[in-house]
């Protein structure tokens, strides 16, 4: 796998980002300040990963519809032109996994603000239908985000959608891991190591 409208301009750079924030504004509730402090500490890695910066102490476990790592062959024949029956299949799989995590464990959201987007605030969803309608394939355009990423303060980890039917844990305590391999079981997807990509 690899890790690989028309109209005024003016009007729409001073509105879409209200919108925006109303729309969000309107599912998710933050959460308390001690509660975002205690976040804060947990998570104090989360930037370095949104920005797709390394850190040391953070492992990853990935989720996917494929058995194994693709090649750049495979990723070819596999990730392009895909047949709309084939991608609605995979799309199933990965939201079945996701359905499966959040009823199993707290699922929050996150933002990043501030002047360099380096201090991130930490959002309850108001309903578990929203909560489930995120968390899923193409979930992240219901909060106007390309893909969803979200956070599982119980499991101490981070769980982004990513582009190639293939998402991603980030964490750096194990916990997660005995409740992904569960999941994945129960979805039918896989669990793919980082240590075995070649």
């Amino acid at each position: 796998m690899q890790l690989s409208a028309k109209g005024d301009h003016r009007t729409e750079s001073l509105t879409y980002p209200i919108e925006k924030i109303l729309m969000s504004n309107r599912r998710l509730i933050n959460v308390s300040r001690d509660r975002q402090r205690q976040l804060s500490i947990q998570f104090e890695w989360l930037h370095s990963v949104h920005e797709k910066e390394k850190h040391e102490d953070v492992q990853v476990l990935s989720v996917s519809t494929f058995d194994h790592w693709l090649s750049h062959e495979d990723a070819s024949r596999l990730l392009e032109n895909v047949p709309p029956e084939e991608q609605e299949r995979r799309n199933k799989l990965l939201a079945a996994f996701c359905g499966k995590m959040v009823a199993g464990t707290e699922v929050l959201s996150f933002a990043m603000r501030g002047r360099r987007k380096d201090r991130c605030i930490f959002r309850a969803f108001k309903s578990s239908l929203t909560l489930t309608n995120y968390c899923r394939p193409n979930g992240g355009r219901l909060l106007g985000h390309r893909h969803f990423c979200v956070v599982l303060p119980e499991l101490g980890c981070a769980f982004y959608e990513s582009w190639d039917d293939t998402y991603h844990f980030f964490f750096t305590t194990p916990e997660v891991e005995d409740a992904a391999r569960n999941w994945a079981t129960q979805s039918k997807v896989y669990l793919l190591s980082h240590n075995s990509v070649s």
